[in-house]
């Protein structure tokens, strides 16, 4: 009786969903007929996100069939002047047009009903986030793979047009992930699995590609992921500006958070360096290596270039620089606890975390309620909450925002600020834009 009882409910769910599904298919194949492969499949299979009982659902839905009006309306225009131009009739055509645009549009009216007002109810306080998340990845990846020159979603490679699937999985997978981070009792849990699974995802990429599977490689050839050559390859090379202008791009909008989110091997060691419980901090005055290691590796990238170094006698400098670094992570930073290849030695952080004092975000400790019980110490693994820090209520010069010691805090006397505001809204936006990029770097970050 009860499964008959749900499956009776369930129906009536789908009826009353059936507008929307409806003017979304529809929607599909008005895409399919321009030959818009992505959004066609994009289209297609965005129903599938109702059988999300989250209340971020439905605002993306919603903001879908605004966006449907819109191309209807676009359409409709295009249409009209083409037939004017021709001399052809066209009124009819605009009622028709006009209709299907406007019943795209009031068909969101659908979730004012009880039914699917309770259905789409689940984490409210962090709807607008996991939409807003959503919607900017899919932004985001839609306007790459139709700008980029070369196929930047590994679903495109495979199946023309299946980049559009991809783009809804990594959007919703976006808006997850900045549920998840607002709503962590610990964040460095949740930061630490999705950092290392998007490493995990980009080095199986790389591997696959050395097997001789090129469709897993960006440009179908290997390049040495090490990321001290993200300033070493350019120099040496005189060209390939690709990846310094991304990261300048992050360090805009998430600051230093490049190296607590989105490196590649720094997620390598941060695991390594949880496997000591206690951080055993060390002087500040050792982050100087850093700056002597990227000036190193720019005049020594110069040097090889002058004097006609063979690209692959450079490259064997570049991947022995980075077994160094692996080394670092097993011997030392796996015993001190602290991230010793972050901090100490990869010249991408000191180059994110100076350059990261141009965005607005920062970690700030409330004086008023902080009780100098030194947890938060405690939980950062970059050595940025020495007991100076705390008494000046703000991280130290290297901190990557990292947020661990956010829920670290018994007192919640820590808070993201942005230009200098300790409000919540920061913590959020912050996250935003950390699950947009994380979704975005895992969806086309292959070499």
């Amino acid at each position: 009786m009860k499964e008959k009882n749900k499956f009776i409910e369930g129906l009536k769910t789908l009826f009353a969903l059936f507008p929307i599904i409806f003017s979304i298919i529809v929607l599909a194949a008005h895409f399919s007929r321009h030959n818009v492969s992505s959004l066609t499949f994009f289209a297609l299979f965005s129903p599938l996100l109702l059988f999300f009982k989250k209340e971020w659902v439905k605002k993306v839905t919603v903001f879908f069939l605004a966006y449907g009006f819109f191309e209807w309306i676009r359409t409709t225009y295009i249409l009209t002047r083409i037939r004017i131009e021709n001399h052809l009739p066209f009124l009819r055509m605009i009622f028709i047009l006009v209709t299907v645009a406007f019943l795209t549009l009031i068909s969101g009216l659908v979730f004012k009903t009880k039914r699917l007002e309770k259905r789409f109810s689940l984490n409210p306080n962090t709807s607008s986030m996991s939409a807003w998340a959503f919607v900017l990845t899919a932004i985001v990846l839609i306007i790459a793979s139709f700008r980029a020159p070369l196929k930047i979603l590994l679903a495109d490679r495979f199946l023309p047009g299946s980049g559009g699937v991809e783009i809804l999985l990594l959007a919703t997978y976006s808006a997850f992930v900045v549920e998840w981070l607002f709503n962590a009792k610990k964040i460095d849990g949740i930061r630490s699995r999705m950092w290392l699974f998007f490493s995990i995802v980009f080095f199986s990429q790389v591997i696959l590609g050395l097997l001789g599977f090129n469709k897993f490689l960006m440009t179908g050839k290997l390049h040495l992921p090490v990321p001290a050559m993200i300033v070493g390859v350019p120099v040496y090379r005189g060209y390939g500006f690709f990846m310094p202008i991304l990261l300048i791009v992050t360090i805009i909008f998430v600051g230093p958070a490049w190296c607590s989110y989105l490196c590649y091997i720094g997620a390598w060691d941060n695991s390594f360096a949880r496997k000591t419980k206690i951080p055993n901090p060390f002087s500040v005055k050792y982050r100087i290596f850093q700056g002597v290691i990227l000036i190193l590796i720019v005049l020594g990238a110069y040097f090889l270039k002058k004097i006609g170094i063979n690209w692959v006698i450079a490259s064997v400098l570049g991947g022995l620089f980075g077994i160094v670094g692996v080394g670092i992570m097993l011997f030392v930073s796996r015993k001190l606890g602290v991230m010793v290849h972050c901090t100490t030695y990869c010249p991408i952080g000191i180059i994110t975390t100076t350059l990261g004092k141009i965005n607005p975000f920062r970690i700030r400790i409330n004086r008023d309620t902080c009780t100098n019980c030194m947890a938060c110490t405690l939980a950062c693994r970059y050595n940025s909450l020495t007991a100076e820090n705390v008494k000046n209520g703000k991280a130290g010069f290297f901190c990557t925002l990292c947020g661990d010691c956010l829920t670290a805090c018994p007192h919640t006397s820590i808070e993201y600020s942005f230009y200098n505001k300790y409000t919540i809204k920061a913590r959020k936006i912050f996250f935003i834009l950390i699950a947009v990029f994380h979704a975005v770097f895992l969806g086309v970050a292959r070499i």
